[in-house]
């Protein structure tokens, strides 16, 4: 007969699903490093993850694997007690209750698991770390926002679930709002596998996003769920009354890690909402830095802390970051309440031009540089189409018809590579169309002149006008064939 293993840890409330890779990875790691900290933003599934590998790993610690929940914890002070309490430590002498958690624990081959730490991050740091000095056989994973940041602790960043593609069109993503929906009671919901597809993708693969669009699929189509993703602080309110208040609804976990932030870096948070796509930290210096609250000489100590936070992602290998979309809504809510929309946005327009206007002269033939420079600035161009976009679209809520021709002309060139002439044509008749009175007429002419080949070209294909734009032969067929961003 199988000897039960001491354990605290609950049982699974529905299937898990995804994460091979991270299980297995993690699971074999616990054993090797002493503190694991699973850090992400909320929703992204940390919780069931620690408590997958907890499980998974447990035959191999004698001691146990026991879980110390920390989400109703408000005192700092009390986290020894909670601890104390699940490892069975008693305060026989008031005052010594770490020192009886550092006897229980001392030659103990255990692992804890302490879940949502971000709240209590400096008290817990103090705590692990000690604890970990004193006692060589005890290990520690952690579900925390923002890591510890102690001497060995090895920061595991937690990613959305993958999302559907082409090549694969199974993901973890679409697994797990399957699952769940059907759950729930939905009938026929594979039969809607392309509105399933774009559901997930418009989630960004958050899992707790997506049960709870999942659990709206008794009432509501996964087509018309997606239609109404656009107000999704709205419509992902139904959850797991057994959880957490902050987990129950989409709008309470976000608030939540808002919560958390100090005032400066909310305000940079709220600022950064205004990019659509990838930016980097020079992007973020000329859009959001302002006067004294954001000076660009703490701006990147601020971006690094929202890293840390996982409000913000990092694309280290490509030094850019971005906000997962249910982020960069909740945040753009918070800078229309702050009064600052329409002067980040008029800010972000201005900065959006003159960097495409860069990329444009950079690209030139007239230029005669290098090749390899030339293609330098056509990929940087292409990396900025999303933030064109709605560049575009406020110059013409706005009514910047300067600004706004001005970019529709530096983009044109990469958008004829890409095949989207017809954006182009849009995005100048959308413009042409707005009060024109102030506008140069140099700049009106030139705008006719790219519409008009921009409309020629859409039936000719589009490598021909880039080329006519300033793009040689090469970057036409590399843009062509290395895909859109």
């Amino acid at each position: 007969m199988t000897a039960q293993l001491p354990h605290n840890l609950p049982a699974e409330p529905n299937p898990f699903v995804g994460r091979a890779r991270d299980v297995a990875e993690l699971s074999a790691l616990v054993h090797e490093e002493r503190v694991i900290t699973l850090s992400g933003v909320g929703g992204i599934g940390k919780t069931r993850l620690s408590l997958r590998v907890a499980a998974t790993a447990a035959p191999r610690f004698a001691d146990g694997v026991w879980l110390v929940e920390l989400a109703r914890v408000r005192n700092p002070a009390l986290i020894v007690n909670e601890m104390a309490e699940v490892l069975g430590v008693r305060d026989e002498v008031p005052g010594r209750l770490l020192d009886g958690l550092r006897v229980r624990l001392r030659a103990a081959r255990t692992l804890v698991v302490l879940d949502n730490c971000e709240h209590l991050v400096g008290r817990c740091a103090e705590l692990v770390a000690w604890l970990i000095a004193e006692c060589p056989e005890l290990r520690f994973l952690l579900t925390s926002r923002e890591p510890l940041h102690i001497p060995g602790e090895l920061i595991w960043r937690v990613p959305p679930l993958e999302l559907p593609n082409d090549h694969h069109p199974d993901a973890e993503s679409v697994q797990l709002f399957v699952e769940r929906a059907l759950a729930a009671g939905a009938r026929g919901v594979t039969e809607s596998m392309d509105d399933i597809v774009r559901l997930c993708r418009a989630l960004d693969g958050l899992p707790l996003a997506l049960e709870l669009a999942a659990a709206r699929t008794s009432l509501l189509s996964p087509g018309r769920i997606a239609d109404r993703i656009g107000n999704r602080f709205g419509l992902l309110t139904t959850g797991d009354r057994t959880a957490s208040a902050r987990q129950r609804t989409l709008p309470a976990t976000v608030e939540w890690s808002h919560e958390l932030l100090q005032p400066k870096e909310r305000v940079l948070l709220r600022r950064l909402s205004v990019f659509a796509g990838l930016f980097d930290l020079g992007l973020a210096e000329r859009v959001c830095a302002d006067g004294g609250i954001l000076r660009r000489a703490v701006l990147p100590d601020l971006l690094a802390g929202l890293v840390d936070k996982s409000l913000v992602l990092h694309h280290r290998a490509a030094g850019r970051y971005r906000l997962l979309e249910t982020i960069r809504q909740y945040a753009a809510e918070r800078l229309a309440e702050a009064g600052e929309a329409a002067l980040l946005r008029n800010r972000h327009l201005r900065v959006v031009c003159e960097e495409m206007e860069h990329c444009h002269e950079g690209g030139s033939l007239g230029r005669r540089t290098p090749w390899p420079e030339r293609f330098a600035h056509f990929t940087r161009g292409r990396g900025l189409l999303d933030d064109c976009r709605i560049a575009v679209d406020w110059a013409v809520e706005s009514g910047d018809p300067v600004l706004g021709l001005r970019l529709a002309r530096a983009a044109l060139a990469i958008l004829a590579v890409r095949g989207d002439l017809g954006e182009s044509v849009g995005w100048h008749e959308r413009l042409l169309a707005l009060d024109l009175s102030e506008v140069p007429a140099d700049l009106i002419a030139a705008a006719k002149d790219a519409l008009a080949r921009a409309k020629l070209g859409e039936g000719r294909g589009g490598a021909a006008v880039g080329q006519g734009c300033g793009l040689s032969d090469r970057a036409a067929e590399h843009g062509m064939n290395s895909g859109r961003t």
